[in-house]
């Protein structure tokens, strides 16, 4: 499903540019050029990842277009050809391409160097909600068609595809060594699947609305699952147990945005309610809290744990220091 806040008015901006603050930084996603392609709905930015060194950040709006910066801010590439808003944009695992999908069906491979367009996929029938790596040439991808796609990149036609989710599908993620794969739907379950099968190893179904977001754990918690819904909660399961160890409920509206810290001690999560709250892991309990200036959809680590990325509802996306609390803007 797509957020509503997506729908929602939001002020015109000019161009792209990064305001510094004391902390955090503020990056704006929003450009003059939309206006040329009469859109009336908000430039929300609605994803966002670092590269693998940390040094580079991108992010999607729902202009389509991506724009690639540095950690200090500086613009590098605007990445420009999908048709409508982008719901994914992920670097590969070596850092040498950017993979994008958005509402037009299609995923987009760019070189990260150069922020050319190498290769379209357009296998899928309906808008493309999600994607993540799993290595330097493989990629899933899931659908408001049902199904989670296995890609490669040198092929425009899918290895796989699984089957088995009766809704959308918002959220795909490999968990951290790559070999199990999760799928989070409108059914309100997680499926968690392994590439030999086709049938998934786990379903994980306790939420009451439909699930918006899924997150694995890193490196020593890579057994661990957190979930975000439309039912304001989050929750954290054990795969190797399927018991659900944390339900968190202190957000007041739909759960957008989940992130783990790169040690695993920590998970961001973000809301329709502008609230980003870092909680422990290991406690179930909430150890910072931001409030930003509209709502949260996705959030992402740097990989030195000492920066994280938000982007807005509102055209913006933050650059924060999570080792202290604060009101943005």
């Amino acid at each position: 499903s797509v957020p509503g806040l997506l729908l929602a008015d939001a002020p015109a901006s000019s161009s792209a540019v990064m305001t510094t603050m004391a902390s955090p930084y503020v990056l704006e996603m929003n450009d003059a050029s939309n206006a040329s392609r009469k859109l009336v709905k908000p430039q929300a930015c609605t994803c966002l990842d670092w590269n693998p060194s940390g040094t580079q950040l991108v992010a999607g709006s729902y202009s389509g277009l991506a724009k690639v910066w540095s950690d200090t801010g500086e613009l590098i590439h605007t990445l420009s050809r999908h048709e409508g808003p982008l719901f994914g944009a992920k670097w590969s695992a070596s850092g040498e391409h950017i993979l994008t999908a958005g509402i037009d069906r299609t995923a987009i491979l760019w070189n990260a160097s150069t922020g050319a367009e190498t290769q379209v996929y357009s296998h899928h029938t309906k808008p493309i909600l999600d994607l993540d790596w799993q290595d330097a040439e493989t990629f899933a991808l899931s659908s408001i068609d049902k199904t989670v796609s296995l890609c490669n990149i040198s092929k425009t036609e899918p290895v796989k595809i699984f089957k088995g989710h009766t809704d959308e599908v918002n959220s795909v993620k490999w968990n951290a060594s790559k070999i199990l794969l999760a799928s989070g739907s409108d059914d309100k379950t997680v499926r968690v699947w392994n590439p030999d099968s086709d049938v998934p190893v786990f379903t994980f179904a306790e939420h009451n609305k439909e699930i918006y977001t899924i997150q694995w754990g890193c490196s020593e918690s890579e057994h661990l699952i957190a979930s975000s819904s439309f039912d304001a909660m989050v929750k954290v399961w054990d795969v190797q147990t399927g018991v659900c160890l944390h339900t968190l409920k202190k957000h007041l509206g739909a759960v957008y945005a989940l992130a783990f810290s790169p040690d695993g001690a920590y998970l961001a999560t973000g809301s329709a309610d502008h609230q980003l709250f870092i909680w422990s892991v290991k406690e179930g309990k909430l150890a910072r809290t931001y409030k930003g200036r509209s709502g949260i959809f996705d959030a992402s680590w740097k990989n030195t744990g000492d920066k994280l990325a938000a982007c807005f509802a509102d055209g913006t996306c933050v650059i924060l220091d999570p080792r202290q609390s604060m009101e943005v803007g």
